[in-house]
């Protein structure tokens, strides 16, 4: 069987790449390899927002051709259901952009799911970056009931795995709840291809120093979230 999994960040696929013992993160718009028992594993960087998410995923699935893309990294809670660290399993994804929903096929991973306490809902992919409670608010409205977390890749990757009749499986960490406002506007620091400028960011910051620390807690909560990602998908790959 062959597994492909990607992440927009390095960060947030590292620990995975760890614990099936890879030789390192992959750098953004490349691979690598790891044989996991039987397994055949592929894991991938696509890079952040979804012109690239979509480019990188398609280039990975006509190059592997995995038996199912499973598309993993940190998000925003949407309803007040979540603590930054839990996960959730996507039953669909809703496109803000496009208005189109993917529906996950039947897998082994809400199975295994259940048993690890996953929460199973939505993931909202938005045009833009949901800073605020108000900008998640309104993204909550657009699912209505259910557990519901926001990112910008999940919804590219689905359809490029559509595309290629590849299943896709969405696993999401939470790194800033549904209350909460990120200490920078984000989306004003995206570049032409949607990615988040780390240089802008850097500047940002130097500009507004009191943000130093929400940031650092910020890059904490991803680490926690990519450990815990890594320990699901880590065991259902082995099992």
């Amino acid at each position: 069987m062959r597994i492909a999994v990607v992440a927009a960040l390095a960060e947030e696929i590292g620990p995975l790449a760890r614990r099936l013992k890879a030789s390192g993160p992959p750098a953004s718009g490349h691979w690598l390899r790891c044989d996991v028992g039987a397994r055949e594993v592929f894991l991938a960087v696509t890079g952040d927002g979804p012109r690239k998410a979509r480019q990188s995923a398609r280039e990975l699935l006509r190059a592997v051709e995995p038996d199912v893309l499973v598309g993993i990294g940190a998000a925003g809670g949407l309803t007040g259901v979540f603590r930054v660290g839990d996960l959730l399993l996507a039953d669909r994804i809703v496109d803000e952009a496009s208005g189109r929903v993917f529906e996950m096929p039947s897998t082994q991973w809400p199975q295994k799911a259940r048993i690890n306490g996953v929460t199973r809902g939505t993931v909202v992919t938005a045009r833009a970056i949901a800073s605020s409670p108000s900008d998640k608010a309104r993204l909550a409205r657009l699912v209505g009931k259910g557990p519901a977390v926001v990112d910008l890749e999940s919804a590219p990757w689905a359809e490029s795995a559509e595309e290629l009749g590849v299943p896709f499986v969405g696993l999401r960490g939470v790194s800033d709840t549904a209350g909460e406002t990120l200490p920078l506007d984000f989306e004003l620091l995206r570049d032409r291809e949607g990615s988040v400028d780390r240089r802008r960011v850097l500047w940002a910051a130097c500009r507004r120093p009191t943000v130093w620390p929400d940031l650092w807690r910020l890059r904490r909560r991803l680490q926690a979230v990519a450990e815990a990602l890594a320990s699901a998908c880590t065991e259902v790959i082995t099992s």
